[in-house]
């Protein structure tokens, strides 16, 4: 570890045990303030005890606990040891990378996010996403044909259906209709009928992002008032920036797309 990362592990730690004390002794404020008047407070059976107190001296502990376990792991590294071990690292992060689509594993590391865990399912579709890309798939009878299916994509909007026919004309059953979470490129954007797992038919329909989404900034549903799907977990983008390029991080805060509000 460096000096100045030291510095910065050390500060942060002073902050939080000043803030342990504080919470602490704000709570013996607060038990004398309900204590009756002209009387001490009646004394505690034990060691004071406060909710944010607690929750603060046991975040510090582990805290310490975390910093003397890496201290012992590191200190008996070689050198070159410790230069292999970031080459590895690199090597991994650069191989992740690779493959795209990076989000948080649930274990403090990151991995390579699959189209479904991106995406999710509602009572007549089921929908994924990478990061150029939402497809959506619903099931139709299999003597359904193309031409009674209906997929109208506009920049903002969108809308599929099936139409059958009836005594009155066609009746039409619409799989999702309204205003999309995000823009998207009409002339990008296709649909075709395939063959389903179970020997049926499905609709596929591939819609083309205006701008590409990563991680915790994925769209958290195709259209807006849909079931959501919990993009927080997949945590924060991690991205390579060329510190050469005065534009290279405002391009890559506009590739990556922003919370989940209905901007572009």
């Amino acid at each position: 570890m460096s000096s100045d990362a030291g510095s910065s592990v050390t500060v942060a730690r002073v902050a939080l045990a000043a803030a342990a004390v504080g919470a602490a002794a704000y709570a013996c404020y607060r038990l004398s303030r309900t204590a009756p008047s002209g009387s001490s407070p009646p004394p505690a059976p034990g060691p004071l005890r406060d909710a944010t107190a607690d929750a603060l001296a046991e975040e510090l502990a582990e805290a310490y606990a975390e910093d003397a376990k890496n201290a012992e792991t590191f200190a008996a590294q070689t050198p070159e040891e410790a230069a292999e071990m970031r080459r590895q690292a690199a090597v991994h992060m650069a191989r992740l990378q690779a493959g795209g689509n990076l989000g948080a594993d649930g274990s403090g590391g990151m991995k390579n996010l699959t189209p479904e865990e991106c995406g999710g399912r509602a009572d007549a579709y089921r929908w994924s996403q990478t990061e150029q890309e939402i497809v959506v798939e619903f099931d139709v009878d299999p003597s359904v044909v193309s031409k009674r299916v209906v997929v109208q994509i506009d920049t903002k909007s969108v809308k599929m259906a099936v139409k059958s026919p009836g005594a009155a004309g066609d009746l039409e059953r619409v799989i999702l209709e309204g205003a999309l979470l995000r823009e998207v490129v009409p002339d990008e954007c296709v649909w075709e009928m395939e063959r389903a797992d179970d020997g049926g038919k499905k609709v596929v329909v591939t819609l083309h992002k205006r701008r590409a989404t990563l991680a915790m900034h994925h769209w958290n549903c195709v259209v807006k008032g849909e079931p959501v799907i919990d993009v927080e977990k997949f945590g924060p983008p991690v991205v390579g920036v060329n510190g050469n390029d005065p534009g290279a991080i405002a391009r890559m805060l506009e590739d990556m797309g922003g919370p989940n509000d209905g901007g572009r």
